[in-house]
């Protein structure tokens, strides 16, 4: 039992902003190219991984898109940042996508 809302409420947001990131990255790679997209589900799949466990293990991510994308995976970060743009949830974005950048 979580003994305050506040926490609860903390809680939501965690899950919505995995979601959230989860369905920008897939939508992003989708609309590079399905060969891209099937890539990434099967890398993440070899971590018992889907879209949305994708913000909490940034270097999952970050390592999928270097296999993916080699050198040009930042182009990538790039798309998925500027999807997210949007959302504002305490910084926790833009660390996410530094994380995934290094």
């Amino acid at each position: 039992m979580i003994p305050y809302p506040v926490q609860r409420d903390m809680v939501s947001s965690d899950r919505l902003i995995a979601d959230v990131v989860g369905v920008v990255i897939e939508k992003v790679l989708m609309e590079i190219s399905v060969t891209a997209h099937n890539k990434m589900v099967e890398i993440l799949g070899n971590y018992n991984m889907t879209f949305s466990d994708c913000y909490k293990k940034p270097h999952i991510v970050n390592y999928a898109l270097k296999e993916i994308f080699g050198n040009g995976y930042l182009s990538t970060v790039q798309k998925i940042r500027n999807e997210l743009m949007g959302v504002d949830e305490d910084h926790r974005i833009d660390m996410f996508i530094a994380l995934v950048s290094e």
